[in-house]
């Protein structure tokens, strides 16, 4: 099984002044797919093993493709049966320092 967690920063929320009722919702749209449920806010399970992988990898891709959200989040990991399976923020991150620019712009 796998999962997804985000976690906010909330005083970059507030700073940049975005509404976490909107982001919310923005991500529970990304995930609104029969093979992944909301567990909490921020907080993704699979439902199954055959196409949730691939379901996920959307929803990061258009995560990672905002202008804003990396800006507001303080944690970001991908977990499978139980154990981290990568810190998304922290590979990313990696990656544009490898790159020696954004992924994303």
């Amino acid at each position: 099984m796998f999962e997804e967690i985000i976690e906010f920063d909330q005083e970059k929320i507030e700073a940049n002044n975005y509404d976490i009722d909107k982001i919310n919702a923005y991500l529970d749209e990304l995930h609104d797919v029969k093979e992944i449920r909301k567990k909490a806010e921020g907080h993704y399970v699979g439902t199954t093993c055959s196409t949730e992988l691939a379901r996920f990898g959307a929803a990061i891709m258009a995560c990672q493709e905002s202008k804003w959200f990396r800006k507001i989040i303080k944690k970001w990991e991908f977990w499978e049966n139980g154990r981290l399976e990568e810190d998304i923020l922290k590979t990313t991150e990696e990656e544009e320092k490898k790159r020696g620019r954004k992924l994303y712009e």
